[in-house]
Parts: C-alpha cells; structure tokens; sequence
C-alpha cells in the first residue's frame, strides 16, 4: 500500500467520524429539546376533590394519570353527597319537590380531559361515563335507583402559584342519564330524575 493511498484513507476515516459525530450531536441536541418541551417528560399525575360535594354533606375523591407527550389525561372519580333546596328541582321531575329528602348513595366513574395547552393549563374539555344510585325518601318510605351517565364538560385549570403543583378547577358539567327508568310514587309524590341537567363544581387538586 502507498504512501498516498494511506493518506487518503485515513483523511476519509477522519471525515467519516467527523460526519458521525454531527450526526450523534444532531440527534441529542433534537432528543434534549423534545424533552424540554415535554412538561412531563415521565408522565405525571393528580389527586382531586370538589370541593362543591362538601357543601352538600358529601365527599369527593379523584385520581388523575397525564402520560408524557400527551394533551389528554385520564382519571376515575367516586362520590356521594346529599340533593337539598333547589338541586332537588334541577335533577328531579316532581309534583312535590320539598316532600323529597334525595341523597346520591355513591357516583363512580371514568373520566378523559383534553387540554387545550400543552403546559395543560388553562381550558380543558372533558368526557365521564360512570353509574350511580340515588336514595328517594318520603316519610317512612325509601325507594332506591340506579342509572347510567355520560358527562360532557368544559372547565379551566389555574396553577395559582405558577407551577406545577397546587390547581383549581372550575367546571360545568351536563349530565345525560341512561337508564332513568319511569315516573315511581312515593305516599302521593310522583318524582323522576331528568334526562338532562347542569351540574357546576369548584375543584381544587394537586399535580406530582
């Protein structure tokens, strides 16, 4: 082998790892800057409570999963709480309604939010499906009612401190029944959940 011959070897050699070594440069300043964009490059989750549901003797748990690189998140949610005052007309159909002393026994569901931001601040959208009993009491008689749900709803997240952490979250839900069966009669009260009502909560919750 020349002189010249090895030369240009080792000149090629030397701009093939030069090229490889832009190229392993490349690709980790991309990878580092994708991840730099990911607010939760790990994933991240949440704990939750409505803070509404402790206004009406109830309470209120929720857990929330945000995978890395996603705008959704996703949740399951269980409650019960007492219906009083003017909710007793919101939800149920009656020809009575202060005769009914309406208590929703338990309220589980599965939850997936869309976040309109990619910090996951600000408006999110927001689907449930679940199920859920409620307890109907008239004097001495109780009648008890199962039924399905599908909530769709629109809120917003605010990190009052500007960082990941401690949130509130207002929301308006619309809660569509499935399976509210017929009009039932308690004593001479007749009564039936709505096919469709509004329920607005004020949450608060803490992302980790």
């Amino acid at each position: 082998m020349g002189a010249a011959h090895f030369f240009a070897i080792t000149i090629n050699d030397h701009v093939m790892t030069k090229k490889m070594n832009c190229l392993a440069m490349l690709f980790a300043l991309t990878y580092i800057s994708a991840k730099a964009q990911d607010p939760d490059p790990r994933g991240a989750f949440a704990i939750e409570t409505r803070l509404t549901t402790y206004l009406q003797n109830g309470f209120d748990a929720a857990v929330f999963y945000y995978p890395s690189q996603s705008k959704f998140s996703f949740g399951a949610i269980y409650a019960a709480h007492e219906i009083k005052g003017n909710t007793r007309s919101l939800i149920f159909e009656s020809n009575n309604h202060d005769a009914l002393s309406i208590r929703l026994t338990w309220l589980a569901a599965i939850l997936t939010r869309y976040h309109f931001s990619a910090s996951r601040k600000g408006f999110l959208g927001e689907v449930g499906v679940g199920a859920e009993e409620f307890r109907i009491r008239i004097g001495e008689k109780v009648h008890g009612q199962t039924n399905g749900f599908i909530s769709p709803a629109i809120g917003f997240v605010w990190f009052p401190w500007k960082a990941a952490g401690f949130y509130v979250l207002p929301k308006i839900t619309a809660n569509i029944i499935v399976g509210r069966g017929s009009e039932e009669k308690l004593k001479e009260t007749t009564f039936r959940l709505k096919p469709v009502f509004p329920a607005p909560s004020l949450a608060v919750g803490w992302k980790f």
